[in-house]
């Protein structure tokens, strides 16, 4: 099962990663997530409109 895993509580990168228990640890809420990801969309399609 793959999963988001935070590299620091005090940074925005993210990686994929497998958990021990194959089990997803996120150290955000889905909210936050959804809008950094809603983000990070817009701004690969305005890189890509250049």
């Amino acid at each position: 099962l793959y999963c988001f895993n935070c590299l620091t509580q005090r940074t925005y990168l993210y990686i994929i990663c497998y958990s021990w228990k194959k089990r997803c640890f996120v150290c955000m809420n889905r909210t936050y997530f959804n809008t950094l990801l809603i983000q990070t969309q817009s701004l690969i399609k305005r890189m890509l409109l250049k």
